[in-house]
Parts: C-alpha cells; structure tokens; sequence
C-alpha cells in the first residue's frame, strides 16, 4: 500500500485501468510524437541543459528547467517510485502553445514509464503515460513493441484527481498528484502509474505492464537521469506561459526515501528570460515567463458598484474569457473588505474564511465562449469606510 499524501498513513489502491482503458477508447486518440523520435538522442533522453551564461535563449528539445540526479546517487535495484505534485492547467496556459511542452520526470530506472503534462496550441492540455519498458519481447497495451506513448487524456476528465496547493512562496496552484512506480517481481519488472483520489482519499491505479530482462543501475551508468523538468520544443522566451513546476516531489528507491536535496541531485536554473518563482532545494520549484504570482486564468473580473447609499451598495462583477479558447467554469475570489454579504445572485457564493468568498458558476454561466462575458452580482451592508470590494482571478 501507498501512503495517503494527507495524513502520511497506507492509503488502500484500487484498480482503475478497465475504467481508464474504456474512457481512452470513447476519446478521439490525440498523441504526442514518440518521445524517443521527437527528443532525437541517445536512449530517447531529453537534451542535457547548456549554460545560460554562454546560452541565453534555450534552444528548443530539451530541459529548460528542473532537477537532473547525479551520478552515484540513489541506486535503484529492486523498486523506485516518484511522488509528486505537478502544477497543472486543466484549462489550457492561455496561449497557443507553437510546440509541445511537456512537464516530465523518470523514477530513476533504465525502462520508466513517465507521467506526462502536455501542452500544445490552445486545445491540448493533458496528462499522458510514455513506457520506455515496451518491446517486441514484452508489447506494451495495443501491441506496442518500441517505447510508446499508452495514452493521454484532458486533466479536467478526473476533476477528483485535482486539488489547490501552495506552493514554497504561499501561492495557490491546481496540482495533481501521482506515484510513478517500478518495481521488480518474481517474474522481472513493472511499471504502475497512479492518481490520489482527493473525493475518496485512495490512490487510483491507471496502468500497469510487466516486462522482463534486466535493467541498469542508472546511478551508475547515467541513464534515467531526469527528475521532474519542464521540457520545451519551441523558444519560450516569447511566449507568455505561466507558473510550471513540481511541489513536494520525493524519491522512495529500494526502500530509501529522498527528498532530492543537493547532495544527491541538481537544479538546472531556467533561461534568462524566464523567472524562477520559488525552489527548495530540489522537492519544489517552479519557472514561468510572466511575472511569479501574476494571475494564469485566461478570464478576468471586473467589479461595479451599481448602487450606493449611507449604509450599504450593490455591485456586479463582470467575467471575461479573454483567452483563446472556450472555458467549461471559471472562478472569482471576493473579498467583502469593510463591508458584509446580504444578497446575491447568479452565482455560487463559498465562504472562505471572514470575509473572503469564492465565486463560482451556475450550471447556465458556467461555459464562455472567446470573447463571451457574464456576470454575477450581491449586495451588502457597510462596516467601515474602506467598504468598497476587491474581485480577484486565480
């Protein structure tokens, strides 16, 4: 059993790689080009980081930020697994994406199987497995005989998967959190990959697949050298993608559990022109392009007081989807200030904390077409005279 990421007891597993295997089947198949041909290096790695001194501008196929293992450092010869938040966007970064950009890591074994973020125009933004185990000795699901992608699928599609976290510098991220496993057994190997399951407090079991042969030691021979990076395929220095990176990443190898610290891995600082938001040395990080806690959603909130007297006001909010895409909901986090809530409507009114309200849709104004706005209103009492609200996005 693995540990519930809450309260750090054994969590129970339970097997959901029928019910995966169905939902990829009714989903139109959208693949990334094979990680092995796409990355085009020796055993499908991605391009080593170069100097940012000597190389400003990142050149597109490799690692532009992340954690690399160092040679000698956690052996793996039985079983290794990776735990990690990866910070996500179930509703795309905001812009097209020209290339693939793919926020990976291995667990440190020759044959991984890597949990994959994939990013790509306005309409991708999906989780994927990529199996380097596959082979014609072992064919992975569907026949796969070479290193392959098994699936991917939109993060939105398991909204239980998903949950806010704050990352080191107390700024709020949509994070899935995944377990990527290998482990040996009596007959060789696997590979699992599994979801935590916020709604029932359980870790989901997504994919599996045995194969044989032995494997390398990669803390000796170098291989599997990658821990959780960005990856991009297209200059980002333009490009306006907002805060990617990994939260409380460990490293559990043959019974050891690592936290990544310097002694055992490195950090590969991102380009210039990108901005390191936060790092503790190396289980959490992140790197954007816009500036380090600026607003991600593609939708923006606009408050107006509509009416005015000595001891109260209304106002409406207005929701924009400036972005490039439709959005299926959207959010809006209320602070009332000097004032208290008496009424409200078209919308979801959550209270917080004192004070605080988060906002969300009704089934009605919950999906917004580019360029489409909706809002919703409320009405309150004065308490002060800094009464006037703040509307803010995430």
């Amino acid at each position: 059993m693995l540990q519930n990421p809450e309260t750090q007891q054994c969590a129970p597993i339970v097997d959901r790689r029928a019910e995966a295997q169905r939902a990829a089947a009714r989903r139109p198949e959208r693949l990334p080009p094979n990680l092995e041909a796409l990355r085009g290096t020796a055993g499908g790695a991605p391009r080593a980081a170069r100097s940012h001194v000597s190389v400003p501008d990142h050149v597109p196929g490799g690692l532009g930020a992340g954690v690399s293992y160092k040679s000698g450092a956690l052996p793996v010869t039985e079983s290794s697994t990776l735990y990690t938040h990866m910070i996500v966007y179930p509703e795309g970064l905001g812009f097209d994406v020209p290339a693939d950009l793919f926020t990976t890591a291995t667990n440190r074994t020759e044959k991984t199987v890597e949990v994959v973020g994939w990013y790509r125009e306005a309409s991708v933004h999906h989780i994927g497995v990529f199996d380097w185990s596959c082979s014609a000795t072992d064919p992975c699901a569907g026949g796969q005989t070479v290193p392959s992608w098994i699936w991917t699928r939109p993060f939105s599609d398991n909204p239980c998967q998903l949950t806010q976290m704050a990352d080191g510098a107390g700024v709020d991220h949509e994070t899935l959190h995944y377990a990527n496993a290998t482990v040996s057994t009596a007959s060789g190997w696997e590979n699992r990959v599994l979801f935590w399951n916020y709604c029932t407090s359980q870790w989901d079991l997504e994919y599996v697949h045995a194969f044989t042969g032995p494997q390398q030691d990669c803390s000796v021979t170098g291989c599997g050298w990658w821990g959780p990076i960005v990856e991009n395929f297209s200059p980002l220095e333009d490009q306006p993608f907002p805060q990617l990176g990994f939260i409380d990443t460990s490293l559990v190898h043959d019974g050891v559990t690592s936290l990544l610290p310097p002694s055992e891995t490195d950090f590969n600082g991102p380009p210039s022109t990108w901005d390191l938001c936060f790092i503790d040395p190396n289980t959490s990080w992140s790197t954007s392009q816009i500036p380090c806690g600026a607003s991600t959603a593609p939708w923006t909130a606009t408050l107006t007081v509509t009416s005015n007297w000595n001891t109260g006001y209304c106002a409406d909010v207005a929701v924009h989807n400036g972005g490039t895409t439709a959005i299926s909901t959207w959010s809006v986090s209320l602070a009332m200030n000097q004032s208290t809530l008496t009424s409200s409507h078209s919308a979801n009114f959550q209270a917080a904390s004192a004070g605080q309200y988060q906002i969300t849709p009704l089934s009605w104004n919950a999906n917004l077409a580019p360029g489409a706005t909706t809002s919703f209103g409320f009405c309150a009492n004065k308490t002060g005279t800094n009464y006037t609200p703040t509307a803010t996005t995430p």
